[in-house]
This record gives structure tokens, sequence and C-alpha cells, in this order.
């Protein structure tokens, strides 16, 4: 009964990500913690922060490694939660980025958190109204 809720919720996330326009990012680069929705869904190119699907070498790789990696790929998006930007900041300022406004809530057993789709700040505007028919906020307002 407990795993209920949480299908439910994926269930939901998978209808989200469905009626959303991810593939505006086909071919493009994407950095991301959570890849496999944003993976399928966008078919970009994206590098894993956890290290779970770019290889043994990437794998091998210390989380830190793995996110100065990522943020030295020159990304086209990022998909993560509020955590991961602070674990991203000594890479990335993040000020030349904005998030769209639509959260994408990963829910599991006992807890959840919320995803971003990060972008540029110059086509934030344009790319966030595209994709998920939201508006861009500034990342220091995300809340945690």
């Amino acid at each position: 009964i407990a795993i209920y809720p949480m299908l439910k919720s994926r269930s939901n996330l998978l209808r989200q990500f469905e009626s959303n326009h991810f593939e505006l990012f086909e071919g493009k680069r994407g950095v991301a913690v959570d890849v496999g929705y944003i993976g399928y869904f966008s078919r970009a190119n994206i590098c894993d922060i956890a290290g779970l699907v770019n290889g043994r070498e990437k794998a091998r790789e210390t989380t830190n490694e793995r996110m100065a990696g990522c943020v030295a790929s020159h990304p086209d998006f990022f998909f993560v939660n509020p955590a991961k930007i602070d674990d991203l900041r000594p890479y990335l300022s993040f000020n030349d980025w904005q998030a769209c406004s639509q959260t994408y809530e990963f829910k599991n057993v006992n807890s959840f958190n919320h995803h971003y789709l990060i972008v540029p700040r110059a086509s934030a505007a344009e790319i966030c109204r595209e994709v998920s028919n939201s508006v861009p906020l500034k990342i220091g307002i995300i809340p945690r």
C-alpha cells in the first residue's frame, strides 16, 4: 500500500513529460542527475552527474569530477533539483541561467524532490514557453 502513492505520482509525472515539448532539446547537450525521463523525452546528449549512464570511466570519477566535467561540456540546459544546483555552484555561477517555473516532482516511497529545467537567461522566456508553457524564474527564488 505504501508504494501506491509513489506509483500514482510517477504516472502523473509521465503524463507531464508527455505533454511538454522536450523534443526542443533533441541532439543538444544537457546535464541531469535523474536522466531517465529527461533523456528519453528530450533525446538530448545527457551528462549524468550520478555517473550511471555515461560509461564505466565516468562512473569511476568522483561526483565532483563528474560535475566539473558536465559543466565544462558547455550544456544547453540542466535538469536538476535545488540541492544539485547548490552542489554545482562551485563550477557555475548560474548568473546567466534561469529556471522554468514548471516543476517536475519525483516522488519516492518516503520522500520527493522537485526538478527544474534550467536554461540560458537570454532564451529562457522562449524556451520555457515552448517546452512547458511556463515562465522563467531567477535561480535564487527556487524553493529549497
